[in-house]
């Protein structure tokens, strides 16, 4: 009997402190995902501090590649924000403008990352100077459509797995970005192995993204099923085998620990 009360008693002091010494973050942002036509020379992005005391917050915009199965950003100077520093006051929402420098028309789909993080405060009040406050930061997608019409996201990914079954690396031919929500590992038999949920990944137009299960599957993988995008049913897409171009580094980045 006495030990559930410990346990109980236990969580509950545990609940104090962290009411007591964590703050929560106030940072809200919206939209979550940009999408613009390829002439378009603008678009906005809203913050808004939700909170009770001022916060600060930097604005940044990243070319968005991917090397080697993985997302890779570099800053760039062809979509800017203005501004690309705020403060924002309790209550306070603030309109950013994410503007791109140089239109045009683009065969293929381009693709940008807009990083936000909220900034510590230079000078905590007394009452939360021992406090942790939690920061955030934001990475949106900015999609700046191509010429060319979408085609079907089934026929432009292609899936390949290794050997050992727990590495899936995932190209797209096509010249628009693919989401992959909610996939499911599959076994020759339609076993569910095992499930990543949520948003598992982003394949941009003519790269590839390598996709890890947290454990290595027991019987060989046959297909995926996952949601493409927009898509109101999921899709199935049949795996393959592992051809030359892969390399061994990106099976190393994709096995590394994050």
């Amino acid at each position: 009997m006495r030990r559930p009360f410990l346990l109980v008693a236990l969580w509950l002091l545990t609940l104090m402190l962290l009411s007591r010494y964590a703050l929560a973050a106030t940072l809200q942002v919206a939209p979550v995902t940009l999408d613009l036509d390829n002439d378009q020379r603008a678009t906005a992005v809203y913050l808004t501090n939700s909170g009770n005391t001022p916060i600060h917050a930097q604005i940044r915009v990243y070319d968005w590649t991917q090397e080697n199965g993985q997302d890779r950003l570099i800053q760039t100077d062809a979509v800017v924000s203005s501004p690309a520093m705020t403060s924002l006051a309790p209550g306070q929402q603030q309109l950013v403008r994410i503007i791109v420098l140089q239109p045009g028309a683009r065969a293929q789909e381009q693709s940008y990352r807009l990083v936000i993080d909220e900034l510590p405060a230079e000078a905590p009040d007394a009452s939360h100077r021992n406090a942790v406050h939690f920061l955030l930061r934001y990475s949106i997608p900015v999609f700046i459509a191509g010429t060319q019409a979408p085609g079907s996201n089934d026929s432009a990914l292609r899936c390949e797995v290794a050997s050992s079954g727990a590495t899936i690396q995932c190209h797209n031919t096509g010249d628009h970005h693919i989401r992959l929500s909610n996939v499911q590992a599959l076994s020759a038999d339609g076993q569910v192995v095992e499930t990543l949920k949520g948003l598992a990944g982003y394949v941009l137009p003519g790269q590839m993204y390598v996709l890890t299960l947290k454990k290595t599957p027991r019987h060989p993988l046959s297909a995926l099923r996952a949601w493409l995008n927009e898509n109101h049913q999921p899709s199935k897409i049949d795996l393959h085998p592992f051809t030359a171009g892969v390399t061994s580094l990106a099976l190393d980045s994709a096995l590394s620990p994050r």
